[in-house]
């Protein structure tokens, strides 16, 4: 454009409006993402209040840490509320900024509609001389603006350059402002700008990214350390079958609990005294283990604060119980990393065969089952029911005698609440309103399996060697409804026993017809609806028959199009559903546990194997939402051979011991449909010729053998000569 000219800002109004911009931009979204807020109602609710010593002191040492994290919050929030201050400010100067450019329209200039009549603009413009004019006080400006208004309506040329070009004057340059205010680019400046960029771009950019960078590589995703990961390979693929003290000597030598590696970790002239006194109370610690690194001594530390853990051993306070609770803390996470270490072995395994060494199943289960164990601080020999407060090992020997086999939280659940309060007759009131507390926040799953394979036209048909869908329903409740349930059945089979009782003493006075007439007057009536449905839905049913029949046709007609569809609407969900279940939260129940130092959230592995091979189909997915209801879909192939399978469904918790569900899943394989060949067809025409070639071709060389040679045909030259074939030897 002709006359366009670009200039800084002098007064600064298009570097507000760009500031403004930046500035909105950036602490609009900061502010959704790191404004400090409470804990959700529903984690709280889920917070079983139970006032056992052990949740006591824990709720006593989450406090301790949290005026900090209150003090950060309140800092957070005082940040936020001065820079949203800074924004209301510029938002108010950028308000104010008077708008030095606009559209030039003389009728506004000198307040008249447009299409006024000469007259009324030559007596606009008197009027507003008489106010405005120079000599008279006004703004010089204004008047300016107001006669140049006249012009252009009472000149033909300015009105002409007016309505062409915007201004009676003609074509005039334009004026961009860059968003910089102009002092940035003065040439006493110049420097200082120039060592602020280097400064900014050059030195501090490379340096926090490098240090984020070398801090970063150091862990894989789940913030774990890459050598620990390696300490865990190692030993997996070389020991494929594991106790659960093998899994623990591994589990210590994690590098989390290095000084070197760790700065959280204490180390203490105290341990040398300390550990050792521990240690003699511990005697499948296995010390004398020389093979590294578990002969190393934050390794050996490490495995004594866990067996003390798994015993419930009471430690120094302010020596050795803090470093247990910081070596519990990182170990279910730790566990989780064996768990996918252990699956990329095995995927190794399938794919290169017996030279890749990977764990069996027996080990993935026992590094799933340590979870809980390191959770509740138990051992796998000891009873689950000591997971409840205020149950100790003396109070077991009433749960298992000859009148009663109480080996499960629930079955005490589910007991009557008569006699479970004579089991429980040892604790107070408030001992035993924690129990039943904790109990109704016990988990509750129910499963429910779908069999399908997705990309087929018949999904409940499994043909051999097809991947094969299991979509999982899981379904967590409360163990409280069972109770209630259980309780008003109870109650309910009480009231009918009551009833029964009447009942039969009421016909034993009334006589033998009176009993009779009793009989015949309840159980017809549940049969009779029982029959008379069984009766009346083939009648209702031929009708429905008939009508397939009927639409047989059109059924198949649209049978191609309607299988395309609903098997692409299948692949759909499944996409969905993959998509949920990656970007879902961890956002579920709080666990009870007093012996993990912080807040536990229920988490689930959920995967299928062949116990009888001792095989893992899929690889365990990690549930961590399971608040609800989830699905959850698990794929395999299925075997290349006709036949019935029967695999096992497991589900297991990371938080509580005896949360495990095996259920059978019986797979039936149908043999492979064969891909049909279409067989060429050929014209007969053509082959008939082809067979009339042939044999010419095959009378003349019968011919040319007998006669001993002669000429071909075919063979003339173009001089008319023969060629002669030999064909003697």
């Amino acid at each position: 454009m002709a006359g366009m000219k670009f200039e800084y800002d002098e007064s600064g109004s298009t570097f507000y409006y760009f500031l403004l911009a930046f500035y909105a931009l950036v602490l609009l979204p900061m502010t959704y993402y790191f404004w400090p807020t409470s804990q959700s109602d529903r984690i709280e609710q889920g917070k079983r209040k139970c006032h056992c010593d052990g949740c006591q002191m824990k709720r006593h040492l989450l406090k301790s840490f949290s005026p900090w994290k209150e003090r950060k919050k309140k800092l957070l929030k005082l940040l936020f509320f001065v820079l949203w201050i800074i924004l209301a400010v510029l938002l108010y100067k950028v308000n104010t900024i008077k708008v030095e450019w606009m559209d030039f329209d003389p009728y506004n200039v000198l307040g008249i509609d447009r299409g006024a009549s000469p007259m009324d603009i030559r007596r606009a413009y008197r009027q507003l001389s008489l106010t405005h004019h120079p000599d008279k006080g006004g703004d010089p400006q204004v008047f300016q603006q107001i006669s140049k208004a006249y012009r252009a309506l009472t000149n033909e040329q300015d009105r002409k350059n007016w309505e062409i070009h915007g201004s009676p004057d003609g074509p005039t340059a334009i004026n961009f402002g860059i968003a910089l205010p102009k002092w940035l680019v003065r040439q006493e400046n110049s420097m200082l700008v120039l060592g602020v960029y280097g400064l900014v771009f050059m030195v501090l950019l490379p340096v926090v990214v490098g240090t984020w960078w070398y801090r970063t590589i150091k862990f894989t995703g789940e913030s774990i350390l890459l050598q620990t990961t390696e300490i865990f390979r190692y030993f997996l693929m070389r020991t494929p079958n594991m106790s659960f003290r093998r899994i623990l000597m591994i589990l210590a030598s994690a590098c989390e609990f290095n000084r070197l590696q760790n700065p959280e970790v204490v180390e203490r002239p105290s341990d040398n005294e300390e550990v050792p006194m521990v240690m003699k109370q511990l005697p499948q610690v296995n010390e004398k283990n020389k093979e590294p690194p578990f002969c190393l001594p934050y390794a050996l530390k490490a495995r004594v604060l866990l067996h003390a853990h798994l015993s419930r051993l009471d430690l120094n306070p302010n020596t050795l119980e803090v470093d247990r609770r910081t070596v519990v803390c990182k170990c279910p996470a730790l566990l989780q990393e064996m768990v996918s270490l252990s699956m990329q072995l095995v995927a190794c395994a399938q794919y290169y065969g017996s030279r890749c060494g990977h764990p069996r199943l027996e080990t993935i289960e026992c590094i799933m089952k340590l979870s809980p164990m390191i959770v509740q601080g138990l051992w796998e020999n000891k009873s689950p029911i000591l997971q409840l407060p205020h149950i100790s090992e003396d109070s077991l020997r009433h749960f298992v005698t000859r009148k009663r086999n109480i080996r499960t939280i629930r079955q005490l659940a589910l007991m009557p609440d008569s006699e479970r309060r004579a089991l429980l007759r040892s604790l107070t009131e408030d001992q035993y309103r924690d129990v039943m507390t904790v109990c109704a926040g016990m988990p509750q799953v129910d499963v429910q399996s779908k069999i399908e394979v997705i990309d087929d036209d018949k999904p409940e048909q499994v043909t051999a060697s097809s991947l094969v869908t299991v979509t999982v329903t899981l379904t967590r409740r409360d163990l409280a409804e069972l109770m209630s349930a259980t309780s008003a059945q109870q109650q309910q089979q009480q009231q009918q026993q009551q009833k029964q009782s009447a009942a039969a003493s009421a016909n034993d006075e009334a006589g033998r017809n009176t009993e009779n007439d009793e009989d015949d007057d309840l159980p017809p009536l549940v049969e009779m609806s029982v029959d008379g449905d069984a009766q009346q839905q083939p009648a209702a049913e031929a009708p429905d028959e008939d009508a397939d029949e009927a639409d047989g046709a059109g059924a198949s007609r649209d049978g191609d199009e309607s299988d395309g569809e609903s098997g692409w609407d299948r692949v759909q969900e499944q996409l969905r559903r993959d998509n949920s279940l990656d970007t879902r939260s961890r956002t579920t129940r709080v666990v009870h546990c007093p012996m993990f130092p912080g807040e536990k959230l229920e988490f689930w592995w959920l995967y299928i194997c062949d116990k009888r091979v001792s095989k893992l189909l899929t690889q365990p997915v990690f549930i961590t939402s399971l608040d609800d209801t989830e699905q959850v879909p698990l794929r395999f192939q299925a075997p290349d051979k006709p036949g019935s399978y029967t695999y096992t469904l497991c589900l297991r918790s990371d938080s509580y011991l005896d949360l495990e569900l095996n259920l059978p899943i019986r797979l039936d394989v149908l043999p492979a449909a064969e891909v049909p060949v279409k067989k060429p067809v050929y014209d007969s025409s053509d082959q008939d010729d082809a067979d009339s070639d042939y044999d010419d071709e095959s009378d003349i060389d019968a011919r040319q053998r007998r006669g001993g040679g002669g000429a071909r045909p075919g063979a003339d030259d173009s001089d008319g000569g023969s060629t002669e074939y030999d064909y003697s030897e």
